[in-house]
């Protein structure tokens, strides 16, 4: 089983979707490092109840997909991101 994913996305490239789609394939996960990803949208993770550890580093956020990503992992001890850009709410400006 697959406890440990350091996962590097290119967030440039012209189709976005999907980068993130089959991650709740992976619900034995216990530590998950994400590099360069866009997570703009909520993604539906499933249910990653063994996941203690999410590195988030040099990404674009809006936070309706952190809060989801954040809700799908119960047991989560370390959280750490680091935000290349956050897009805030409509109406947050």
């Amino acid at each position: 089983m697959l406890r440990v994913l350091e996962l590097r996305v290119d967030s440039a490239a012209a189709d976005k979707s999907g980068h993130l789609d089959c991650i709740g394939a992976a619900a034995g996960l216990k530590e998950l490092w994400l590099w360069g990803l866009t997570m703009a949208g909520t993604r539906v993770w499933g249910w990653m109840e063994r996941l203690r550890v999410l590195e988030v580093s040099g990404a674009v956020l809006r936070e309706a997909a952190v809060n989801g990503a954040v809700a799908a992992c119960p047991n989560l001890a370390d959280l750490e991101v680091k935000v290349f850009s956050w897009i805030s709410r409509q109406g947050d400006d």
